[in-house]
């Protein structure tokens, strides 16, 4: 007695495992002669004239102005071939075809066989007819509100079949909103898998903070006017990916797509925004353009300092500490392999020995600490001048000379206020502090500040493992010590400044920018707070003080 089983149904062929020899001898296969004659151009025109008016309701719905310059004018034209009944099984043809591009492939010689009649280039035109058909029926629905109108748009499914515009649900957290959030607003849209994404998500959420915090405006762009949005691409939606979605979910304060069938623009995802399984970040202006295909890398490099997240923006962050790397390899060459290893380097210097020492220990402590290894971060310390103090002076010298050089610029150099804040904290005690990884320096902070930080590390020690990184953790902690320091006037002396030129400069403090004194070639200025009993100017006016050698 045998058992027969079940007859399986052939799996269909993959079109892109055809080679294009092979994937011709099917297409001219179902090409037997040119019999079928009808006049083209009139088809072709309201062809036209459908697709176009069903785009610009399309348009209006999504709030996008049409600039073709189509009037839409009413086109009176008889036409008796292709007949309709052929046009309507092309266009059943097309609606019906199940998700899949080897679905897609099935279809499309199904409609060559319909047309194998017709002419090379009729096919394409009445292919596209059977197109315009449906597109059209549909498109007028959608936008009937009388009874009929209603009543046909439940005959022909209309409301099923823009599921994947209807079912396509935009959430912040447990709320579902409007798709209307992102009118006018630019986009950072993450798209991404449910697998492996929480060092990403982590990365997100300090870009998140970062645009609820002061500045609110930089480079001409406003923070309230981004958003972001996670879009997980995901081919079948079982129970095991249901549930890693919804925890996933419930880690993002930002905006969540929403959707549970075969996703609608797949291929547009994959082929035009490069999109190969692996997380992107493409950054969309308000008007639906791309003006960054994957911001990630740079976000991953400079955090919120990249905002507004453009490719020029990274240029300009990569370039900016390029003096400062140029100088300190003039003076020791060596410091080259630490930078090329792009581990977490802190450079800090002064007179004031005991802090020297005591900000090389609490280093020392952080770089031993199981959290660190745990984030699989590597610190490197480098007290400047501790192997050879004659280093110091020629660095500070080559860092006045530029700064002399660029001040007498018609045009501003995007590096000075860099350079500034470098020469304002060389005169504070007890010292300075540069933290970079590899060349992206990420603070240059005072010395006080900056122990106090190192030194807390077992207060915000979890904070590495739950931001982007040990630089966001750190950076973020001494944000929130320095302002707890009262506030010093800032000085800047310099030794090889051309005294008959003088410049206003403008202190580079975030929270004060006016204009420095200058006494001498020293400028100082105190925040807007008196000094020695004397009011500093708020802005504008500078008091030069020129002293004569007798």
């Amino acid at each position: 007695m045998s058992i027969s089983k079940p007859e399986q149904k052939p799996l269909l062929p993959n079109p892109f495992q055809l080679s294009n020899i092979e994937l011709i001898e099917k297409v001219y296969a179902s090409h037997t002669y040119d019999d079928e004659v009808f006049d083209s151009e009139p088809l072709f025109n309201v062809v036209s004239s459908v697709i176009k008016l069903s785009s610009r309701v399309v348009g209006a719905i999504l709030k996008i102005d049409e600039q073709n310059g189509f009037a839409g004018n009413a086109i009176a034209i008889n036409i008796s071939k292709p007949e309709f009944s052929k046009l309507k099984l092309i266009s059943c043809h097309m609606i019906t075809t199940p998700w899949g591009m080897e679905n897609a492939h099935q279809t499309t010689l199904r409609i060559l066989q319909q047309l194998r009649t017709f002419s090379w280039d009729a096919k394409v035109l009445v292919a596209l007819a059977g197109f315009a058909l449906e597109y059209g029926n549909f498109w007028n629905l959608y936008q009937a509100s009388d009874p009929l109108g209603n009543s046909l748009k439940v005959l022909n499914q209309v409301q099923h079949r823009q599921l994947p515009v209807v079912d396509l649900f935009v959430f912040k957290p447990k709320k579902q909103v409007s798709i209307e959030v992102f009118r006018k607003k630019h986009v950072l849209l993450f798209i991404s898998g449910l697998d492996s994404i929480r060092d990403e998500i982590r990365l997100l959420q300090s870009i998140y903070e970062g645009l609820q915090e002061d500045p609110k405006e930089v480079k001409g762009y406003r923070k309230e006017d981004f958003r972001i949005l996670w879009l997980p691409v995901v081919e079948d939606w079982n129970l095991l990916h249901r549930a890693e979605y919804d925890s996933l979910k419930l880690e993002m304060p930002w905006y969540v797509v929403e959707y549970f069938f075969p996703l609608a623009g797949i291929r547009l995802i994959r082929e035009d925004l490069n999109y190969k399984n692996k997380p992107i970040i493409p950054v969309l202006n308000p008007q639906g353009r791309v003006v960054n295909y994957n911001a990630m890398h740079m976000i991953f490099v400079w955090g919120i300092d990249a905002f507004p997240f453009r490719p020029s923006d990274d240029d300009v962050l990569t370039q900016k500490w390029n003096w400062f790397w140029a100088e300190m390899k003039k003076v020791n060459p060596r410091l080259q392999d630490i930078i090329k290893a792009d581990s977490f380097i802190f450079i800090y210097g002064g007179n004031d020995k005991k802090w020297m020492q005591e900000f090389t220990l609490a280093v020392e402590k952080i770089k031993r600490h199981e959290i660190i290894k745990r984030a699989d971060a590597v610190i490197e310390h480098y007290p400047f001048g501790k192997e050879d103090p004659r280093i110091v002076p020629r660095f500070w010298v080559g860092i006045e000379s530029l700064f002399a050089n660029m001040i007498q610029k018609t045009h501003k150099d995007p590096t000075i206020d860099e350079i500034k804040s470098l020469l304002i904290l060389k005169q504070k005690q007890p010292g300075w502090v540069l933290l970079s990884k590899g060349s992206n320096v990420k603070l240059l902070g005072k010395g006080e500040a900056m122990l106090a930080t190192a030194g807390d590390f077992e207060i915000w020690k979890e904070k590495v493992l739950e931001k982007a990184g040990f630089d966001v953790a750190f950076k973020e902690y001494y944000e929130h010590k320095r302002r707890g320091y009262p506030q010093e006037c800032s000085h800047m002396q310099l030794a090889n400044y051309p005294a008959d030129i003088l410049h206003p400069i403008n202190c580079p403090d975030t929270g004060c920018g006016r204009s420095m004194e200058i006494a001498s070639v020293s400028y100082k200025c105190c925040h807007g707070q008196t000094h020695n009993q004397a009011e500093v100017p708020e802005s504008g006016d500078v008091m030069i003080e020129k002293k004569y050698a007798s």
